[in-house]
């Protein structure tokens, strides 16, 4: 086995006392023979310079909410106590609507890393808000919410199996009525960097 590193000579240098490639991870070292070992031709170059991208996996809580502290990467927040990973969230910065161990996944230069669990003891705003939030109605042919909900919110409706189906605003009113076939689906509501998850069964 031989590992050879050809740093040795100086780029375009006098190198003619360098004939010697040492093996660093064994005995067996090679010699340089036939080479010119100055000036610009028959001798040591500068290879290509390496860079690294460095991706940041820290997560900082402050207030109740979350954020990844690597920008322009992509984002999923994961539920520590048993793995679930948030359905809907995949912003920067993530709101929980329970207190309890989070971690945020991040990407970043097509490396994926998962940050540390951090634990939230206080809720945000906007999450006391939504914790008030129900559903009017379920099972139902419509989606109709009772509680503090801005008008710029936004339902995102999913399978069981976390597809996405649809995702809208409420606008002026607090009703939806998709078209989409009667079955069990997870209706998620988003607000302010919160958000909150319901099982709703339309039939």
């Amino acid at each position: 086995m031989g590992y050879y590193q050809f740093n040795e000579g100086a780029a375009g240098g006098t190198n003619t006392s360098v004939t010697t490639l040492p093996n660093i991870v064994a005995s067996t070292d090679g010699t340089l023979t036939n080479f010119a070992l100055s000036g610009t031709s028959s001798n040591w170059v500068a290879g290509p310079s390496m860079v690294t991208a460095i991706l940041d996996d820290e997560v900082t809580e402050s207030n109740g909410v979350l954020t990844a502290q690597q920008s322009g990467a992509s984002y999923r927040w994961i539920r520590c106590s048993d793995g679930v990973v948030i359905s809907g969230e995949t912003a920067m910065t993530f709101t929980p609507t329970a207190t309890g161990f989070y971690a945020g996944e991040i990407t970043f230069n097509g490396c994926t890393q998962v940050s540390e669990c951090v634990e939230v003891t206080t809720l945000g705003e906007e999450s006391f808000q939504l914790n008030n939030l129900v559903l009017s109605q379920n099972p139902s042919q419509f989606l109709s919410f009772k509680g503090a909900i801005d008008q710029e919110a936004v339902i995102s409706i999913y399978t069981i199996s976390g597809k996405e189906l649809l995702s809208a605003s409420l606008n002026d009113s607090q009703t939806i009525q998709p078209t989409i076939a009667n079955g069990l689906y997870m209706v998620t509501v988003s607000q302010n960097g919160a958000s909150k998850t319901f099982k709703w069964i339309k039939e």
